[in-house]
C-alpha cells in the first residue's frame, strides 16, 4: 500500500482506526490496573499475614500444657512480653529455638515475661517440648481467635509487646545474629527507661 491509498484508506474508515485506538489503550490501562492490583493485594495478603509494630493484642483464650491456667499474654507485672510464636512441625521453628532460649534468659533478667505459643495441637507437640519451655508457660492449640489475632499462620515469629499491649517488634523467620542482637537491645532499652522512670 502507497501513502496515498494509506492516506485515503485512513480517511475513508476513520472511525475503523478511532475505535481500534480506543480498544489499544483501554486494553493498556486494564493490562496496568490488573498489575497494580495484584501488587496491592500482594502487598495487603503480607501486611496481614504477621504481626506488625503498633499492632494491639489482647488476652485470648488458651490451652496451656502444663495445665495452668496463670499464664497471659500481659502481664502488668512486667516490663512487655516476649511471644515466641512456632510449630514444633515447622523446620524454620526449629532453627530459631538456640536463639529463643538465649533471648528468653535475656528477657526474664530484664523482667519481661516469655510466652511461648505454639499452633499445634497438644498431640503434636513433642514430650520433652513441654519441659524445656514451660518456664515461660507454653500456650499450644490455640483457640480460633487466637490463632486469628496472633497470626499464627506465620511461623516463626518472635515478638515484643509492651504492657499496654502495643506491639513493640516483629521478627518473622529464621533470627539472625543481627536480629537477636536488636531483640537484645531492645529487650534492655525497655527496661532501662522503665527503670529510669521509676528513680
Amino acid at each position: 500500500m502507497t501513502k496515498p491509498q494509506l492516506a485515503s484508506f485512513l480517511r475513508s474508515n476513520w472511525s475503523i482506526v478511532a475505535g481500534f485506538v480506543v480498544l489499544m489503550t483501554v486494553a493498556i490501562d486494564t493490562g496496568r490496573i490488573r498489575r497494580e492490583n495484584h501488587e496491592l493485594l500482594s502487598l495487603l495478603t503480607a501486611r496481614s499475614a504477621v504481626l506488625w509494630a503498633a499492632d494491639a493484642v489482647r488476652d485470648a483464650a488458651r490451652t496451656l500444657v502444663s495445665g495452668d491456667h496463670s499464664t497471659t499474654l500481659l502481664s502488668p507485672r512486667s516490663t512487655g512480653s516476649l511471644l515466641v510464636q512456632l510449630s514444633y512441625l515447622c523446620p524454620y521453628s526449629q532453627r530459631n529455638f538456640e536463639a529463643w532460649h538465649r533471648l528468653a534468659a535475656e528477657a526474664r533478667a530484664q523482667g519481661w515475661q516469655v510466652v511461648w505459643i505454639t499452633r499445634d495441637k497438644l498431640r503434636q507437640i513433642p514430650k520433652d517440648a513441654a519441659r524445656r519451655e514451660i518456664a515461660g508457660g507454653l500456650i499450644a492449640d490455640p483457640t480460633y481467635a487466637t490463632y486469628v489475632q496472633l497470626k499464627l499462620a506465620t511461623v516463626p515469629q518472635t515478638v515484643l509487646v509492651r504492657k499496654d499491649g502495643v506491639v513493640q517488634s516483629v521478627y518473622a523467620g529464621i533470627l539472625d545474629a543481627e536480629s537477636e542482637t536488636n531483640l537484645r537491645i531492645e529487650l534492655q532499652g525497655v527496661s532501662a527507661n522503665r527503670s529510669s522512670k521509676r528513680q
